[in-house]
């Protein structure tokens, strides 16, 4: 914990607009084996970030309200009507290899939580909706005979498992593309009230990495936002969408976080 105060005292020290231009910097108590921050939203004055190992509560000055421990590969959050929702790739245990979803009240007090098939990353709530990245389409992923596919593998089709966010019941699961490869499935999910913005780990560098989806995950644009440690819709910004997105820092094996303001980059092609 002293390593850490220190890195925070020496970001600090620099100067917020010397830190990748950042916005506003986290201090909180990372978990030094958790690996990158995973999600971001915004509530109600505050914000939650998720570590695969933590929950966060902090303020708009990104100072740390609560924290706890939570399940196995926690990845990507949301808040919808009050509630913080998580979702989840369960690692080990009985479990391993399932999804969840957990819903907190908004001071991070666990409310209900359900189980799937398949491991979750990337939430956002559409139209009364979560929309919930259920990982790769299995059947559409290069693989050799006789071995499973691997997600990490480019793959051009992904799924998308709609959930009723009051009774978490699975509605429909979703194949969606948007005619470029990826790897994994969508690693974050937000939502502008119109449009779904999925963050992808592209195939290449030059691959799109955010896509625009409708309600019905066809895709409307695509753009450059490096933006796959969480992101908060902020608006328009001369004819593009634009966002705060978290960046993970890791200096001499220290883990922090930084919140940093970015218009995307319009990467459609013909």
């Amino acid at each position: 914990m002293r390593t850490q105060s220190l890195l925070l005292a020496g970001l600090v020290g620099m100067g917020l607009s010397a830190v990748c231009g950042a916005d506003v910097l986290i201090e909180a108590p990372f978990d030094q084996k958790g690996g990158h921050v995973q999600g971001l939203c915004k509530g109600e004055g505050c914000y939650y970030l998720s570590q695969m190992t933590r929950l966060f509560k902090v303020g708009l000055d990104g100072k740390c309200i609560k924290s706890l421990p939570v399940t196995s590969h926690t990845g990507d959050l949301c808040f919808y009507k009050g509630c913080v929702y998580t979702s989840v790739s369960v690692y080990g245990g009985e479990r391993k290899g399932q999804g969840l979803i957990q819903v907190y009240d908004a001071d991070l007090n666990l409310l209900r939580e359900k189980y799937y098939p398949r491991g979750m990353d990337g939430i956002a709530c559409l139209n009364g909706k979560l929309y919930v990245g259920n990982g790769c389409h299995c059947e559409t992923v290069p693989h050799q005979e006789g071995k499973e596919p691997e997600s990490k593998t480019p793959h051009l089709e992904n799924e998308m498992a709609i959930v009723d966010p009051e009774t978490l019941e699975l509605e429909k699961t979703v194949v969606y593309s948007h005619g470029e490869k990826t790897r994994y499935g969508a690693q974050n999910i937000v939502s502008d009230g119109k449009l779904l913005y999925v963050s992808f780990y592209g195939a290449t560098a030059k691959d799109p990495d955010l896509v625009a989806y409708d309600a019905e995950l066809k895709p409307v644009s695509k753009y450059k936002a490096k933006a796959s440690n969480g992101l908060v819709y902020l608006g328009w910004q001369d004819g593009l969408p634009s966002f705060l997105k978290c960046e993970t820092i890791n200096q001499d094996g220290v883990v922090g976080a930084v919140l940093k303001s970015v218009v995307a980059t319009n990467v459609d092609r013909n």
